[in-house]
């Protein structure tokens, strides 16, 4: 089983990247550009997700009962 990053995991919480960015106010882009792949040879997504979010997405955790934790946001 392979382990979810944490922009997916956020993702498949909030029901897609459009649910995802309309709960944060961003365009659907901003939120789906943080699972594009990075670096020249890599070809495996990132997954992480800007700092300035992980408030936020701890909140919306909270309200909707997602039990994800600030562990959960940290890409290592």
């Amino acid at each position: 089983m392979t382990k979810l990053s944490p922009a997916e995991k956020v993702i498949k919480c909030a029901g897609g990247v459009s649910a995802l960015a309309d709960m944060l106010s961003l365009d659907r882009t901003a939120v789906w550009k943080w699972l594009r792949v990075r670096g020249d040879n890599s070809r495996v997504p990132d997954g992480s997700i800007p700092q300035k979010y992980w408030a936020d997405i701890l909140a919306l955790s909270k309200k909707h009962d997602w039990n994800l934790h600030l562990e959960d946001l940290v890409s290592l």
